[in-house]
Formats: C-alpha cells, structure tokens, sequence
C-alpha cells in the first residue's frame, strides 16, 4: 500500500490552502501496445478524456501518416521544448514558417557559441567537439579535455538533434498523439519533441520522406489526464512545468463551478495557469486530492501548494526557472524564502542567470536592479500574513496532523473544521 493510500483523511480537506510511442517502419507490426498513453487510458474523468477502462481499445485508430505541417503544439502543454528566446520565431507549423524558425535558432546558438554550430555533423554520427577526446575515456581525468558548457538555447536544440539523429538512424520507435481541431488539422497530446525532430530532418534533408509523421489519431480528444500521466511516467518535468500541470489538472476539477479564461486570452502564458493562484478562492475539492497526487506523482498534499505558490511568481523569474530547469526546492530555497517582494525576487533569480550563464533580454535593467540593496525588513513583530503562516506553521500543522491516528486524529479534524468554518462565517 502506497503512502498516500495510508493517509486516511486527506487533510488539504481541512487545510485548503496547504493544497491551496515512435514507429519502426520495418517492424510495425511488432509494436507493443501497452505504451504510456495506454496505460494512462485507464485514467480519470477529464471534460475531453475517458473515464472508461475499457475506452483505450476503442479510443484509437491504426497508426496513420500525417503531414508534418497539418500537426500542431498545444499551448497549454505543461512541458516546453522551444525555449522562452526563440518562442518570438515560432509562427505556425508550415513547412517554411519551420524552416524560418529553425533557421533563426540556429542563428541565436551561434551568438551565444561565438562560432557555428555543426548541426549536419550531430545529425549524421560525425565527430564533433564532445567526442574529440572519446578514444581517452579510459585515461585519467585530468588528461581529458572537457567540452564548453552548453548555453541553454544549445542545450534544447540538442534535446531535438540528438531525437533527429536517432530517428534517421534507427527509425522512429513511438508515434506521436494527435486529436483533430477542425477539418484538417491536428494538435499534439505527447510527442511535440519528435515532431519538432521531424521538421528538423525535413529542413535539412528536403524531399526524402520526413515531411510526414507516423501518428496515432485519438478519437476522443487531447486528454490533460493522460498528458500529466506521459509527463510524469518521464519524470523530468521542471518546477515551472509542474505548475502548469497543477493548474491545468485543477482548473479541469474545477470546471463545472468556475469560469475559465481560454488561453489565448492572455498576453502572457502564466496569467492562463495563474487563473488558480489563489488557494482561497480556488480550493481543491473534498476528496480530489489523492487523484491529484496521483496525477503528478506526488506523495504529499503540501507539495501541491508549493507548485501553486509559483503561479504568483514575477513574469521573468517563471521565464527564467522554465529555460533554466530550476525545481521546486530551488526556487523555495534560494529565491522565496530570501525575498521579500518581487523585487527581490527578480534580483535574486537574476543573479542565479549569471551564475549559470543564461543570457537575459534587456540586461542592462537588471544590472541596475542588481546594484541595489535586498528588502529589508526592520520590524521584530511576528507577521499576521499567510506567507508567514505558510512558511513558519502549514507544514508543521500538517505534519502534526499525520503524526495523530485514531479518534484523536477524527476529533482534531472536527475541531479545526469548525474552526474553518467559524472563520468563513
């Protein structure tokens, strides 16, 4: 039995706000199919998803190949593959409009390397800088020379070269998810990065086939339930995604009683998520907690309050975090719990960029931010505000709460709800 099946009583009940497949062509017919979007089938009661165990043997059609340019991102995918900087060169998924996108992420990596980046020579198994020295991995550390660290625009870029090399070379092994929007276009339920893999090959190696996809349509929609169970099968979602996730999986929960903006809506993707920022007004219902965890993988109720307090982060410490790959604790240790507004929190998460080489839009903004003093707060009066409590004693409340067992557990959670409800009165 798991921990969260021990539990018993879910005590974000009480507490809201501490809540608050690619194909081988050759071999297609040999593919498995239990792959992670099946499984995740037997999943939860989604406005556009099965809630049916029975629905992944009928929710899918055959493998089919689709048009590269016909698929799609979703926006509001949690993950992000493209990162923040050249988002800006990301029109639509034409096959020019591609072109012109990768072409200019090319062109940003070779500002940030000071010299070209040997894209055709990843793509076909050519020795490259990082394996220059391959034949000494045997010699002792310090005769090899190590290669530069990667900015964060190679770095993502690589993520997809690395896919497109292995795809030539070996075929694709996993179709991409897609649903149909429309007469003739398709939106992406898992699988953007190898589509993106697919465009890449297409640009560079025009006319020999890469121009379509092998995809498995689904009949029922994108599902946000089994795009979290994809996600998290993978378990390297960053801190900044996971909020995403947390929002989307909440607002779905959430969407008979209360009204959503859709998502182009918003200028900024974070105002989307951050429709549910606030734990007061938009609590996790009684006895949806666990299919929470659940969905993210999470083993404690806390947790998700901690992904929900970064809906409220500043618009460029969210930006940053994303491209950076920061986790929750990182972001809680070293810039939340020293800050004191979201000035501080800028400043501080500015500083970590440099550390790590991130090259930000309109430095010279931030340098003036830099040069000024932290916050400080002179008052020695214990603070009467929900950070505070948040910081200082949600944690031990519930930590208390899941020491207790028995009766006395009952009658302590009788006590704290009529004192909830007294308040909310």
């Amino acid at each position: 039995m798991s921990k969260r099946r021990k539990r018993g009583i879910i005590t974000e009940d009480i507490l809201g706000d501490l809540a608050d497949n690619e194909v081988n062509m050759g071999n297609l017919a040999g593919m498995s199919s239990d792959s992670a979007s099946d499984i995740a089938d037997f999943g939860y009661n989604s406005a556009i998803g099965h809630d049916d165990p029975f629905s992944q043997k009928t929710s899918r059609e055959k493998i089919i190949f689709k048009g590269i340019d016909l698929i799609h991102p979703n926006p509001m995918q949690p993950r992000r593959t493209i990162p923040t900087r050249v988002r800006q060169y990301f029109h639509s998924s034409a096959i020019e409009d591609m072109q012109y996108f990768f072409d200019m992420w090319l062109k940003e990596i070779n500002l940030e390397r000071q010299e070209n980046f040997p894209l055709r020579a990843y793509l076909e198994g050519k020795e490259t800088q990082r394996t220059a020295d391959v034949e000494n991995i045997d010699e002792e550390i310090g005769q090899i020379s190590s290669a530069p660290k990667m900015g964060t625009l190679q770095a993502a870029l690589m993520q997809v070269v690395d896919l497109a090399a292995s795809i030539m070379r070996d075929g694709l092994t996993n179709p991409i998810s897609i649903a149909q929007v429309g007469s003739s276009q398709y939106e992406i339920e898992t699988g953007e990065r190898r589509w993106l893999a697919y465009h890449l090959l297409n640009w560079q190696y025009p006319n020999t086939g890469w121009d379509k996809i092998p995809s498995r349509q689904l009949v029922d929609g994108v599902s946000i339930w089994r795009q979290a169970n994809e996600n998290n099968v993978r378990a390297d979602l960053n801190a900044i995604a996971m909020a995403r996730q947390f929002a989307l999986l909440l607002m779905d929960i959430l969407r008979d009683e209360k009204h959503f903006d859709p998502f182009d809506a918003f200028e900024n993707e974070k105002d989307f998520y951050a429709q549910v920022a606030n734990g007061t007004v938009y609590r996790v219902p009684r006895h949806q907690g666990e299919k929470l965890l659940n969905a993210m993988n999470l083993e404690n109720p806390v947790q998700l309050r901690q992904y929900r307090s970064l809906l409220r982060l500043p618009y460029d410490v969210w930006e940053w975090a994303d491209d950076l790959n920061w986790t929750e604790g990182f972001i809680r240790t070293a810039i939340l719990s020293k800050a004191e507004n979201d000035e501080d929190k800028i400043r501080l998460a500015y500083k970590q960029t440099k550390l790590e080489g991130y090259t930000v839009t309109n430095d010279t903004v931030y340098q003036e931010l830099l040069r000024k003093s932290p916050s400080k707060n002179k008052s020695s009066k214990p603070k009467y505000t929900y950070k505070h409590f948040s910081k200082t004693l949600g944690d031990k409340v519930y930590n208390y709460l899941t020491n207790l067992s028995g009766k006395d557990r009952e009658n302590t959670v009788a006590y704290l709800r009529e004192m909830l409800d007294s308040l909310e009165s």
